[in-house]
């Protein structure tokens, strides 16, 4: 279409359904192509092409198509997501590497780490036991780090989330405490970060582990009765707790969430 001389590529879905859940994406070859394109639904679709098929040579010479592709950015500031885990290699390079970047950027951008989590409550106990908390609602698991539980994997995750939120300063006085802590534990641990690496990290960075620590266990609540287990092996009475965390990571994911990981989402 950009060879014949198109300004934009209207692509009409084949199947009926909601177009705003399908990300739209090449093959891998499309690098050289610089025209924009879009995907409408089908229903949609078939309105422009009945009409072209009936319409008289005035008509489609009046016809006129309006595109945009506006972005809502009310704060006059770009606000972007990394979608990654703290087990995944490629993504902690990335974030290693971008830190620098982000940091020339100033206020004119935002960055906001998120983390996937999935659920498995149908799966067999002795797994849901190593890799998940809340019988099954909340897990993880790495086969390419197979020393480490899903468990372990998931308060990893709490305690970075928790870092960001933290405002905790680390010496040098700004409030860069996400970025160093990522590189730390990244370069120590590669990926195999257990509860010794995040020590480790914590103190050297002068930040307080124990405060973080705190911040991933009050983020599961339930009643008074029950309790969680946060070494070793989970129990049954962790049933009907849920974590605020996680449940908001979850929803976020639903709304903006991208469909490859690790990915960055730019301004949603």
């Amino acid at each position: 279409m950009e060879d014949a001389g198109a300004a934009v590529g209207i692509v009409i879905d084949n199947t009926e359904e909601d177009v705003s859940n399908v990300i739209m994406t090449d093959d891998g070859g499309a690098g050289g192509i610089r025209m924009p394109s879009i995907l409408i639904g089908k229903s949609d679709g078939r309105k422009i092409v009945d009409f072209m098929k009936t319409a008289s040579q005035t008509e489609l010479d009046q016809l006129a198509v309006m595109i945009s592709f506006d972005i809502g950015r009310p704060d006059n500031r770009v606000e972007y997501d990394i979608w990654y885990s703290s087990t995944h290699n490629r993504a902690l390079d990335f974030i290693t590497d971008f830190q620098h970047l982000d940091d020339l950027f100033y206020d004119d951008v935002k960055m906001t780490p998120h983390m996937r989590f999935w659920s498995c409550e149908e799966c067999e106990e002795s797994f849901k036991k190593k890799n998940c908390f809340v019988g099954g609602k909340y897990c993880a698991y790495d086969t390419n780090h197979p020393t480490l539980t899903g468990r372990e994997i998931i308060l990893e995750d709490l305690r970075q989330l928790c870092i960001y939120d933290s405002g905790q300063f680390i010496s040098g006085g700004y409030q860069n405490t996400w970025w160093e802590y990522v590189k730390r534990v990244h370069e120590e641990c590669y990926g195999n970060v257990n509860d010794d690496c995040s020590k480790i990290a914590h103190k050297d960075m002068g930040i307080d582990y124990e405060w973080t620590e705190k911040c991933v266990k009050k983020s599961f609540s339930g009643s008074s009765s029950t309790k969680i287990n946060f070494s070793g092996e989970g129990k049954d009475y962790e049933k009907g707790m849920v974590n605020k965390i996680i449940d908001k990571e979850i929803q976020y994911y639903e709304d903006f969430g991208p469909n490859t990981f690790p990915a960055i989402v730019i301004n949603n």
